[in-house]
């Protein structure tokens, strides 16, 4: 998926509607979708909308991007996954919410 496919998927899961040009949400409006993979703010809020199941799914999914499916677990994992980007969370949140 491209990044502007990812922010337009999540933007919608989040209550964002494209009305023309624009994006609505409630009475806000914006030109353009919010940047989940540039913007950790942006993907935490997504996050925080999560059940506690589903945050256990993200947490999988995030280390399948990050690590792979290898079945160890090496020093620096937490590091790496500490450190994942936005655009790899905004990765996760797709799949763990199965919108891909």
């Amino acid at each position: 998926m491209t990044n502007e496919e990812i922010n337009d998927v999540l933007a919608k899961r989040q209550g964002w509607e494209r009305n023309g040009p624009y994006w609505r949400k409630g009475g806000a409006y914006s030109l353009v979708s919010p940047n989940y993979c540039q913007d950790l703010n942006e993907t935490h809020r997504v996050w925080r909308s999560l059940s506690h199941t589903q945050k256990k799914q993200f947490e999988i999914e995030l280390y399948r991007i990050i690590i792979g499916d290898a079945d160890y677990n090496r020093n620096d994992d937490g590091m790496k996954i500490t450190n994942a980007s936005a655009k790899e969370r905004a990765m996760a949140l797709i799949k763990t919410l199965n919108l891909q």
